[in-house]
């Protein structure tokens, strides 16, 4: 079951592959942020945000070879 939604083709491309786009993406603007000195409150949402979307990417990624 979990290969069919971690392999399940959006325009061509896994959606695992849109999972780790996004999270490496809200990474980015993390960082940025904090570069930029913008609140404090901005930069965490990013970065949980970011943690959320690479959790679920690794989760996926690894239970469907289980």
């Amino acid at each position: 079951m979990l290969e069919s939604i971690t392999y399940y083709n959006i325009g061509g491309i896994p959606f695992i592959v849109y999972l780790g786009i996004i999270a490496i993406i809200l990474f980015i603007a993390a960082a940025y942020t904090g570069y930029k000195n913008k609140p404090i409150k901005i930069h965490k949402g990013l970065a949980i945000g970011g943690i959320v979307f690479a959790a679920v990417h690794f989760l996926l990624a690894i239970l469907a070879y289980i």
